[in-house]
């Protein structure tokens, strides 16, 4: 799905790199069940773990039944933690298939999570990993794939032995591999990787390599896509003619074929858009007709039964990106795609009814509406679905956005404070926090006291809680970095906020065990450069 910095992913992540920020308090008594204890009602028998000490005990057990580990990392409001509870954990053959594991299940807002995010190297929700019982990571297992898909890789991952890291160096050395372990590469989670398979090699490259080596079909056609989605990134590579040409002939080879293409949903909905642009070099006519073969595979998807709710409202917001690329005559041939756009979302909206899924599909749906070019429904949408969903301050989040872009400050800023005194839990509220910090110093920068008043009180929840672990130590470090950047000027009222943020981390810092690794974390943050 797209490519995000946040996670991996569908649209429905975008909200969460508007900076994660706020919920009103009038919804903060919300209570949302666990994703554990969700899924557990469908058969699935999940260990809570919070802690480092939680995990061991859970590796202990899988020791003892001598099954591997399934670890999902997730949180209560992140929309496709929701959407794969609602369409992936509740089904009843996932169940009968997490019985061949310990399901380990970690709240990235549970105390001492962070530290397990750090330990294994998981940084965006969801990602769902397999061990063995010794703690060897065999693979990484994506969310973004049709349900069986998914399960067959679930299935193919209980008896491998072979780390995926070391899969793709056997690949990449001409090895023979199972058409199994191929098919653990080519549907293996890169996005959520962490370098844990690809190692520091350009990734582009290791893609390249092994679409060469692999089999015909599916597995080589997913791994050339993947290629083309890393190489598009790359402004060097992808301003060359010949890539272009290349690329435009795998895309439109890919497009032409209905069985091929339909393998590629999940790619089409999240890289359409970066590929087109990326392949700048072609002519208009030539752009048009590549734009206009990979709607059509789009709009084949949206026909079908296979695509759940969350991820038609992808498929539209992927049509709708194309359409901007389109020359003038060709765009207008297609004028009534924005009203079949704007219809679908309605129903698509209405038609969803789990409050898991919700969660998913209604800033999906706002987000869609508002790309149509209609903010006030989005607008509406998300404040009437406020006080029955599981996390309103996410929604908050995309109501702060959509003030933002028509320009009211005031509004922006109010959503995002809401949200983040509503947010719940410490990697979440330090998270919020940051991103409310950095709103305030984007669309407020005069009001140095708010600015030094809610950093420090964000910096302070955070050293008294997670003590600067994974995801909060990354928060922390961004707003530190933000109030470094707005201080630069020099005026003296921004610097001495920058020294006395810089004074109060440090004091945190120093109440931490010499020996601690946050501790070391903490010292690295600085919020003033003197």
């Amino acid at each position: 799905m797209k490519l995000r910095t946040f996670i991996r992913s569908s649209h429905v992540f975008a909200a969460c790199l508007l900076f994660l920020g706020t919920c009103s308090a009038s919804f903060a008594a919300t209570a949302a069940p666990s994703a554990a204890a969700a899924a557990t009602a469908a058969g699935v028998s999940w260990v809570e773990s919070a802690n480092m000490s939680d995990v061991s005990k859970a590796f202990a057990t899988a020791k003892a039944q001598s099954k591997p580990v399934f670890l999902y990392w997730g949180a209560v409001w992140c929309p496709p933690c929701n959407q794969v509870k609602a369409t992936l954990f509740s089904r009843s053959d996932f169940a009968r298939l997490s019985k061949s594991f310990v399901m380990v299940h970690v709240d990235g807002d549970k105390p001492g999570s962070q530290k397990v995010a750090q330990e294994y190297k998981v940084r965006g929700y969801p990602t769902m990993v397999v061990m063995d019982a010794k703690g060897v990571e065999i693979t990484r297992l994506p969310g973004e794939v049709d349900p069986e898909r998914y399960l067959a890789t679930m299935q193919a991952s209980i008896g491998a032995t072979i780390p995926a890291k070391d899969l793709v160096q056997r690949a990449l050395v001409g090895q023979t591999l199972t058409e199994a372990q191929w098919s653990l590469l080519a549907f293996y989670s890169w996005d959520t990787d962490e370098k844990q398979a690809s190692g520091a090699a350009p990734l582009a490259d290791t893609f390249v390599r092994l679409a060469d080596r692999a089999p015909a079909g599916g597995v080589k056609d997913r791994l050339r896509m993947r290629a083309l989605v890393v190489q598009a990134q790359d402004d060097k590579l992808n301003s060359a003619p010949a890539w272009a040409a290349e690329a435009a002939l795998v895309v439109g080879e890919l497009a032409a074929s209905e069985t091929r293409s339909a393998a590629l949903n999940d790619t089409w909905m999240g890289y359409s858009e970066p590929l087109v642009k990326a392949i700048h070099k072609l002519a208009s006519v030539e752009r048009d007709r590549l734009v206009l073969s990979i709607d059509a595979v789009l709009a084949r998807a949206l026909s079908g039964t296979r695509l759940t709710r969350a991820e038609q409202l992808d498929a539209w917001s992927a049509r709708m990106s194309l359409d901007e690329l389109l020359t003038a005559p060709a765009k207008a041939a297609r004028s009534a795609l924005v009203s079949q756009a704007m219809l679908a979302t309605q129903k698509i909206a209405t038609a969803t009814t789990d409050r898991y899924e919700r969660q998913a599909v209604v800033p999906a749906a706002a987000q869609l509406f508002s790309q149509l070019g209609d903010a006030a429904q989005s607008d509406a949408l998300l404040k009437a679905e406020l006080p029955s969903a599981v996390a309103p301050y996410y929604h908050m989040l995309v109501l702060g956005g959509n003030a933002k872009k028509r320009k009211d400050t005031a509004a922006a800023l109010d959503w995002y404070e809401k949200a983040w005194t509503t947010s719940q839990g410490a990697a979440t509220r330090a998270q919020w926090g940051s991103g409310f910090v950095s709103n305030l110093v984007d669309l407020a920068p005069s009001d140095s006291r708010r600015i030094e008043a809610v950093a420090l009180q964000v910096l302070t929840q955070a050293g008294t809680t997670e003590h600067f672990y994974a995801r909060t130590q990354r928060s922390i470090a961004r707003m530190a970095t933000k109030v470094q950047g707005w201080s630069a000027g020099n005026a003296a009222d921004r610097v001495q906020t920058s020294k006395r943020l810089e004074a109060a981390k440090t004091g945190l810092c120093g109440k931490m065990p010499k020996t601690s690794d946050a501790k070391s974390a903490c010292e690295a943050i600085k919020f003033s450069a003197s």
